[in-house]
C-alpha cells in the first residue's frame, strides 16, 4: 500500500543515523523516519524524500537499568524483561513498533505508560546539530503525548534507558480494571509476571491487536485512538450525568492527564 519513497536509506547504527539526518537537513531534502512501520499509511504518490528506517540494535540489561537502541522490537524487548523478572512494562507485550517510538507517544496500554519507567532518551537535535541526553523530566511526558510528539521535526530518538522493578517474580501492581479481573485480583494486586503478560497478549488477540502471520484478520496499518481529556468543568459535569443515569455508586474510569491538574472524581 502506497507509492515509493525517492530514497530509501536502512541504518543500522547511531552514527548512520545521524548522518543520514544530517544529509537530509544539509540538503534541505523532506525526510521521513522509520521505525518498525506501525501505524503509518503511505500515500499512493509515495514520499518525495528520503525515508530513513531505523534498524539499530543494542540491547544492556545491568541490574534493573535497560538500554535499548531505538530499532529495537519492542514486544521483543517486553519479554526479555519478564524472561529477566523485572517489572514495569510487562503490560505493554503486544504492541508492535520498536522501542525508539515509545517515548514519543508515551506509549501505554493496560495500566501502564513507559514514561513510568523511562529515565533517559537518547536522541540527536536537528536544531542544534549534536546528540543530547534528555531525562524523564526533560521529555514533559503526559498522555500519550510527550516533549518529541510536541516538535516532531527536532528530535531523532536514538536509544532509550528505562528502570525496572524487582518484584521477586511478581509484576507491578496491576491498575486496569479489565486486566484485574481476568487475572482473578484487585487492582493493585501483584502477580508473576509471566501471567500477567500472557493475559495481556489473550486480551490484546481477542480484540484482532496481535499481529499473527498466519492469519489475516490481524493485518493492517495499525490503529491510534486516545481517550477523552475534559477540563475540571466537563469532568465534574460528566460524573454528575453518569450518576443520574446509573445511580450513586457508579463511578466512571479516570485517570490524571498529565496536562493541568489532576481530575480524581468530584467529592459527593
Amino acid at each position: 500500500m502506497g507509492g515509493p519513497a525517492t530514497r530509501l536509506i536502512t541504518a543500522a547504527t547511531d552514527a548512520e543515523v545521524i548522518d543520514v539526518v544530517r544529509e537530509a537537513d544539509d540538503s534541505g531534502t523532506p525526510l521521513l523516519v522509520i521505525g518498525g512501520g506501525s501505524n503509518l499509511v503511505i500515500g499512493d504518490k509515495g514520499f518525495e524524500g528520503i525515508a530513513l528506517r531505523i534498524a539499530t540494535r543494542g540491547v544492556v540489561l545491568d541490574g534493573t537499568r535497560l538500554e535499548l537502541a531505538a530499532g529495537e522490537v519492542w514486544t521483543d524487548a517486553v519479554a526479555r524483561t519478564v524472561q529477566a523478572g523485572l517489572a514495569g512494562v510487562e503490560c505493554l507485550a503486544g504492541i508492535p513498533g520498536s522501542a525508539g517510538a515509545t517515548p514519543i507517544q508515551n506509549v501505554g496500554a493496560y495500566g501502564q505508560e513507559v514514561s513510568s519507567t523511562i529515565t533517559e532518551v537518547v536522541a540527536y537535535d536537528r536544531r542544534n546539530r549534536e546528540t543530547v541526553t534528555l531525562t524523564n523530566e526533560e521529555c514533559a511526558f503526559s498522555y500519550r503525548h510527550s516533549r518529541f510528539k510536541a516538535d516532531p521535526e527536532r528530535y531523532v530518538v536514538l536509544r532509550v534507558r528505562f528502570r525496572l522493578e524487582d518484584a521477586d517474580g511478581l509484576s507491578a501492581p496491576v491498575k486496569y480494571a479489565e486486566t484485574a479481573r481476568v487475572l482473578g485480583v484487585e487492582p493493585g494486586d501483584r502477580v508473576p509476571l509471566a501471567r500477567a503478560r500472557e493475559t495481556v497478549l489473550a486480551l490484546r488477540a481477542g480484540k484482532g491487536m496481535v499481529l499473527d502471520p498466519e492469519d489475516h484478520d490481524t493485518w493492517s496499518a495499525g490503529s491510534f485512538f486516545t481517550n477523552p481529556i475534559l477540563t475540571d468543568e466537563q469532568f465534574t459535569a460528566f460524573h454528575a450525568r453518569v450518576k443520574e443515569r446509573l445511580g450513586e455508586g457508579a463511578e466512571p474510569p479516570a485517570y490524571p492527564s498529565g496536562r493541568g491538574t489532576p481530575r480524581p472524581p468530584p467529592p459527593g
